[in-house]
């Protein structure tokens, strides 16, 4: 398994990173989670191709994590033809916006539904094809109106916790329970809606060999650093950067 980060910047890229996007493959296999970086690019110039994915995620309706959708859906409508994939979102109205896209800059072209699939997450969303099983747990990112997500993943024996966003400062106390419950090899945290000093009590109770931060302002690049070399937990903390894969 592989996993390569393709966005690590916050609500705005900069010019060393994109927006949040992360790219898992297993058996010849891509899966997405989240598209707030031009994916289309990404994923071609990390050396994978269309036709491997299997599946793009999202863990919620803001641009910042799923904008980079549309060109990569309108590419594999007209052009790569052999694309076969299915798209998690988390607002149907997103869903109905990509039809309106395509149906713009395509005008007649008939959406092929057959091998591009697009479903409306919900809580209880849970994809399995043979390579990964993924499973949606809310948090309380947004309004209870609008379903906001971690995505707990189980891929060649190993488990992965992406979080997503999270409350404000984590004042409503939403990081994924899960965590303290179950061994993961991986943890990658977003650090977007609050700082070090309020993840701290929950990295004490985190079952997990690597703990990754995110989606974090450069001002906070000084604490996470920190931490990293504080050695106060008994697994590895990392902060990687646009274009970092991880091998396990």
């Amino acid at each position: 398994m592989k996993i390569t980060f393709m966005g690590t910047s916050h609500g705005v890229p900069s010019s060393e990173r994109y927006c949040s996007s992360t790219m898992i493959q297993t058996n010849g296999s891509a899966y997405i989670i989240d598209a707030g970086a031009p994916i289309t690019d990404t994923v071609l110039r990390s050396g994978a191709v269309f036709d491997d994915v299997r599946g793009i995620f999202t863990t919620h309706c803001h641009g910042d994590h799923i904008d980079g959708i549309f060109h990569f859906i309108d590419l594999s409508q007209w052009y790569w033809k052999n694309t076969n994939y299915d798209v998690y979102l988390t607002s149907e109205a997103v869903i109905n916006a990509i039809h309106a896209v395509l149906g713009a800059v395509s005008p007649g072209a008939k959406f092929p539904e057959d091998r591009l699939r697009l479903h409306i997450a919900t809580p209880d969303t849970v994809f399995e094809d043979g390579n990964i099983k993924l499973s949606y747990i809310p948090t309380k990112h947004i309004n209870e109106h609008h379903l906001s997500a971690a995505l707990d993943i189980e891929i060649e024996g190993k488990r992965v916790l992406f979080t997503g966003d999270m409350s404000q400062k984590l004042a409503k106390d939403d990081f994924p329970k899960v965590a303290f419950e179950k061994e993961y090899d991986l943890i990658v945290c977003e650090l977007a809606h609050f700082g070090i000093p309020e993840v701290m009590p929950y990295l004490d109770r985190v079952k997990t060999k690597r703990f990754c931060f995110t989606h974090a302002s450069e001002r906070k690049f000084g604490d996470i650093a920190d931490l990293a070399a504080s050695g106060k937990y008994p697994f590895e903390i990392l902060h990687p950067k646009d274009g970092d894969v991880l091998e396990f």
